[in-house]
């Protein structure tokens, strides 16, 4: 069994990951850190979950969830990883260049998994859109830009 904390519900795919996390066999929601009162308690009601923190350093699982605001992450993952806990962060994975390669090498260092969310990339309408643009439907596309208007 692999027991996971979320790290705040602040970013929007937290409440995806969690009704994941609720639906995977050998796999425990646990524990929910968030400095907002409120969202934590309603991530507890929604995903049943009693153990809620608003001290990030009393809730260490076996892997954790980061889903924080961006300018959070560097912080969350840090004392993650240097509590030897397994990481999945939302992107970006730190607002700085220098964070960000500092984590990857603390990780390193501790032997623990850091890995960035891609939320979106096995998604049925993404899956599809590849599809068309793999056939060449609509001829040699030069760019695209897209945006996620994601829902709760």
């Amino acid at each position: 069994m692999i027991r996971f904390a979320m790290f705040s519900f602040a970013h929007i795919h937290a409440w995806s990951y969690a009704a994941v996390l609720k639906k995977l066999p050998n796999v425990s929601l646990e524990a929910i850190y968030d400095n907002s009162r409120e969202s934590l308690i309603k991530a507890g009601d929604a995903y049943n979950v009693r153990k809620l923190y608003d001290d990030y350093m009393t809730l260490l699982e076996d892997a954790v969830i980061i889903s924080s605001e961006n300018s959070k992450h560097y912080e969350l993952m840090v004392a993650c990883i240097e509590a030897g806990k397994h990481v999945l962060v939302g992107k970006p994975i730190t607002i700085r260049l220098e964070d960000a390669d500092d984590a990857i090498s603390r990780a390193r260092r501790k032997g623990v998994k850091l890995q960035t969310a891609f939320v979106m990339r096995y998604h049925d309408t993404t899956v599809k859109a590849r599809g068309i643009l793999e056939s060449k439907a609509l001829g040699e596309i030069l760019a695209i830009t897209s945006t996620n208007h994601g829902k709760p």
